[in-house]
């Protein structure tokens, strides 16, 4: 287990992680310490609870846009292989075909 030291609105916490996590850690920390600056500064309210709680709820917006997002591109997905392998059973119809039109003649 790894001990990572973050700040987060000029805060120091110290976290655990997975080793090798370290670094997704100090990203995802910065990450939010920009959101909280930005909220922070957009609200004119310094550091509050109003502050995370809007934060939390505007990275949980992100967080639901994302999932729709993987949502749709799945369903594409499902449609283009659907759509493959109905092409690709029209393909092999038409080789059997051809095949027994060969063995005829």
């Amino acid at each position: 287990m790894a001990t990572v030291e973050i700040r987060i609105q000029g805060k120091a916490h110290t976290l655990h992680c997975d080793d090798g996590q370290e670094q997704r850690l100090r990203q995802v920390a910065q990450y939010l310490d920009r959101r909280l600056t930005d909220a922070s500064k957009a609200s004119g309210v310094p550091n509050d609870a109003r502050i995370l709680v809007l934060t939390s709820i505007l990275i949980a917006d992100e967080l639901a846009d994302a999932r729709d997002e993987i949502d749709g591109l799945k369903r594409r997905i499902d449609d283009v292989e659907a759509r493959a392998a109905s092409a690709l059973e029209r393909v092999a119809k038409r080789i059997e075909d051809v095949a027994s039109q060969l063995e005829t003649t």
